[in-house]
């Protein structure tokens, strides 16, 4: 048994979707629909989706406007706009006052003219720069679409090809386009496509079963968001054979998941939800504490500063200047110019909005160029020294990376003039939202939460009665990252470990495709799985450098040829309804592989055949009937499943994802195997040639409990499954 840490779910979408997928026109990988007669599906091709999208996107984009970042009838900025142009006023009048007595002439006089026209200048210049900042945020989501729609009209109909693990933070469907079953992404997939939903995805739209009319939309339609389990199944009570069923419209390739008509376009529903996004009922923490203090200002302080002023001047004028015959004309100089000074640091908050997007716009820039530094750094985050990895209270990785100013500054100039549709800094409020966070929950500390694949943790080996933990860790050796065995005698369990090895191993993609080659960069597996269904990432996670860390290499895997595999998903078993209460909905599965020895190598028995299998540990636990300690085969009791399983529930409250491997010797003479599609015209014998035979536990409850009374715990599954085969 092997633990995995499991990938997390707040993966970098944009990362998750660009770099892992390559794109090639028509990549093995796709199936290719042969589908004839009446129950036959039938897919839109690529140039009658794009003409769908680009409609939808030239019908919506013009709506999709952002409200101003200023609110233009605040009471605040009217009572800060009143009082500069007040102040302007009295300035004026006090410089036409000055410069009105003549001789002799005062330089004050002309200073407050300057001071009023610098005050003119600095309204025009708030309202040039509030009125453009308000037109670039207003258009900045307006000229994202736009430029969406132009990729999109672009488009030549090449699809990527997902290498990456199922995640939900990158949701795609298997969709039928130009005949051909293709990975849409869920903003691509438009009405009149028919998809196929795997146990556990949640329908992009509204979308109604294949084969229905329109009388049962109410009762056999899945709305947005709307999860597809095997309750729905067992609710809807659906005939094998019919349209829904891909054997019965011409998809083998893709038995087990269930076919939809789309009635809806996701990206409508989604240019709505923006629409809504963006309509500004609520301000952020660092804006409602700028409203506070600038309301504070203008409404409170300002006022009273000036109404203290000016009582204050007109006493001090009535009482003692009035009484000296030289200062008694001074009276507007006295009264009107000094109090118009004290309060003439207010007039000049009309400048605060340049200030404030300013700051902005250089916040914003430091948040991109950070961000594009961390993306082009290819350094891994290190722990500092004598830090214990299980401690709570214990710092997180880092890493050093170094922002040039002349970076920040040329971002920032380029923000200052041009409209952000690729970052949206704007319109998303990025200055804002990252002065809001005061807390950063992770969900662990070894890069799980960048990377969708899964890194072993531990392996599970019998030892004797008992059972041995063996630690896994990887290290940079050279320019490759090597995974290795931690403790020390780990040798003495090879003859338990070589079964596990030769799995993993054999199912990575490079060896299927007879090229050879284990470890390398992590990859997919290269099997059906997650054709036929929703499976976890450590079932899609190819473990061959689990395979060279005990010892496998490329000469070794050459000796051996994959016959088949055999997917065996189980939705109405009792280990799918455990997966759903950790909120992980997909089937409980697993995958048998058969290979055969090549004749060439040494000491193999002509004909001898090899069956190894990995999925989840209850449904491969309750397969097996005895285990090989490393020196003999002992019988798979009650006792010793209850110790296995106790550890496959520990680890799932550690959230970790666990997989079982058992492997069988099969004396058949593989000549004598009639594989589906095997030794046809045109079959080069090649594991690429065999589709894999699908396989579905469908009990009802009651089957299931009378199975259980009958038989022990452990054998439950075994049975089941013989007695699922004989009836097929």
């Amino acid at each position: 048994m092997v633990e995995t840490q499991a990938a997390s779910e707040k993966v970098d979408s944009a990362k998750a979707a660009d770099e892992p997928c390559k794109q090639q026109p028509r990549h093995k990988e796709h199936v290719e629909a042969q589908a004839t007669g009446t129950k036959a599906a039938v897919g839109l091709s690529t140039s009658a989706a794009k003409s769908k999208l680009l409609e939808l996107l030239d019908a919506d984009h013009t709506r999709v406007l952002i409200p101003p970042h200023f609110d233009r009838r605040s009471r605040s900025l009217w009572a800060i706009l009143g009082a500069t142009i007040a102040i302007i006023g009295l300035l004026l009048v006090n410089g036409g006052y000055l410069l009105g007595k003549g001789d002799p002439r005062q330089t004050r006089g002309i200073g407050s003219v300057v001071e009023a026209a610098l005050l003119v200048v600095s309204i025009m210049v708030s309202y040039w720069v509030v009125e453009r900042e308000s037109r670039l945020e207003t258009r900045e989501l307006d000229m994202r679409l736009r430029a969406i729609s132009k990729e999109i009209g672009g488009w030549t109909g090449i699809y990527a090809d997902l290498r990456t693990p199922q995640l939900p933070t990158v949701t795609t469907y298997t969709v039928l386009r130009d005949g051909v079953w293709r990975d849409v992404p869920t903003l691509l997939v438009v009405e009149g496509d028919t998809v196929a939903l795997a146990y556990g995805e949640a329908a992009p739209c509204l979308i109604l079963l294949r084969g229905v009319g329109a009388a049962a939309d109410a009762q056999l339609r899945l709305d947005r968001g709307q999860r597809f389990t095997a309750d729905t199944m067992r609710a809807w009570r659906l005939p094998v054979g019919d349209a829904w069923d891909p054997l019965a419209a011409g998809h083998p390739a893709l038995a087990g998941r269930v076919l939809f008509h789309v009635r809806a376009t996701p990206l409508s529903s989604h240019l709505e939800q923006i629409a809504r996004h963006h309509q500004r009922t609520g301000r952020s923490v660092l804006q409602n504490q700028m409203r506070v203090v600038i309301r504070l200002c203008a409404l409170r302080i300002m006022p009273a500063v000036c109404a203290a002023a000016v009582v204050a001047n007109a006493v001090i004028y009535g009482v003692v200047s009035a009484k000296q015959e030289a200062h008694y004309g001074m009276g507007v100089e006295a009264v009107i110019g000094k109090s118009v000074y004290v309060v003439f640091p207010f007039a000049c908050t009309v400048l605060w909005p340049v200030l404030w997007i300013g700051a902005r716009i250089f916040t914003n820039a430091c948040g991109v160029v950070l961000f594009d530094t961390l993306q082009r750094s290819k350094t891994d985050y290190e722990d500092t020294d004598n830090i214990d990895e299980f401690d709570i209270e214990a710092l997180p990785p880092t890493k050093d990376v170094t922002v040039g100013l002349g970076a920040i500054v040329d971002r920032m100039r380029w923000l200052w003039w041009n409209c952000d549709y690729r970052t949206l800094s704007r319109s998303s409020n990025l200055a804002e939202t990252l002065g809001n966070i005061t807390v950063i929950c992770s969900i662990d500390k070894e890069g799980t939460i960048a990377e969708p694949f899964c890194t072993p943790e531990q392996i599970v080996v019998p030892d004797g009665t008992d059972y041995a933990i063996l630690d896994v860790g990887e290290q940079q050796m050279g320019g490759e990252r090597r995974t290795f065995i931690i403790d020390e005698g780990w040798e003495r369990f090879l003859p338990s470990l070589r079964p596990l090895g030769l799995d993993c191993s054999l199912s990575t993609a490079a060896h299927s495709q007879g090229i050879g080659g284990i470890g390398g960069a992590t990859h997919r597996r290269h099997n059906h799985m997650h054709r036929h269904g929703k499976i976890l990432p450590s079932q899609d996670t190819c473990l061959c450098k689990i395979g060279k860390a005990i010892g496998f290499a490329d000469a070794d895997l050459r000796r051996y040829k994959k016959l088949n595999e055999i997917d065996v998903f189980a939705p109405f078993h009792a280990a799918t309804d455990a997966l759903a209460a950790k909120d992980v909905f997909c089937a409980a599965s697993f995958t048998s592989t058969v290979v055969q020895p090549r004749e060439e190598k040494e000491g193999a028995v002509p004909g001898m055949l090899h069956m190894l299998t990995d999925g989840n540990v209850d449904l491969v636990l309750g397969m097996c009937l005895d285990y090989f300690d490393g020196s003999a085969i002992r019988p798979l009791d009650d006792h010793t499943v209850a110790m296995y399983y106790s550890l496959y529930l520990n680890a799932l409250q550690q959230d970790l994802q666990c997989l079982a491997f058992s492997y069988r010797p099969l004396s058949i003479d593989a000549e004598a195997i009639k594989w589906p599609g095997w030794g046809e015209p045109g079959s080069t014998g090649s594991a690429l040639d065999a589709q894999g035979k699908y396989v579905d536990l469908r009990l009802s409850r009651a089957d299931l409990q009378a199975a259980l009374d009958e038989h022990s715990t452990e054998r439950r599954l075994a049975i089941s499954l013989a007695e699922d085969t004989a009836d097929s």
